[in-house]
């Protein structure tokens, strides 16, 4: 329906193409990729489902993790969408939780069951840790700003995914700042 504009975008399994773009809000579809590409030679993915979160709003984060997908996307406010994605023909909002500001990157840890996200808020780089081990109903655990209030801050990492350095093993998130 829309653009792909990061590799965050657009994810494969078991057959599965599943992408989130803009258009008019964030648009997660999903494709059957026919075995005969695989084999005898290429065809069509065909559509499988489809599902619109965030109406009216620009996308400015997306993870796929297992058989869940996160977005992000940008109004006023900046809701967090957590999406099953576990039967492609199917797709479900399980739950949103709104917070101020907006998130660029994602990531998913801790079995599923956290989301780190990397993004703004009041013009200040924000470093947000969500509970999304019940999908229905996530919470923000804790969130930290970057910069003074009286001063902006902005990281590369929030249009640049590579200026970031997520290390799980020793629970860093790494990220270049300026203010």
């Amino acid at each position: 329906a829309g653009q792909l504009r990061s590799r965050f975008q657009i994810a494969y399994a078991n057959g599965i193409i599943t992408t989130v773009t803009e258009a008019g809000g964030a648009v997660i579809e999903t494709w059957d990729l026919p075995r005969a590409m695989l084999g005898a030679g290429p065809a069509a993915p065909v559509p499988a489902g489809s599902l619109m979160v965030g109406r009216n709003a620009s996308l400015y984060a997306t993870r796929f993790d297992g058989g869940r997908g996160y977005g992000v996307t940008f109004r006023r406010i900046d809701p967090l969408f957590c999406v099953d994605l576990a039967d492609p023909g199917d797709l479900r909002l399980l739950g949103e939780l709104e917070v101020p500001g907006f998130s660029t990157y994602l990531e998913a840890f801790a079995d599923g069951s956290r989301l780190l996200s990397l993004g703004v808020e009041e013009s200040r780089v924000a470093v947000s840790l969500f509970d999304v081990a019940t999908p229905s109903a996530p919470t923000l655990k804790s969130r930290v700003h970057f910069g003074d209030n009286e001063h902006w801050s902005w990281s590369e990492g929030n249009y640049d995914d590579k200026a970031i350095g997520f290390f799980r093993s020793e629970g860093l998130l790494l990220f270049p700042l300026q203010q």
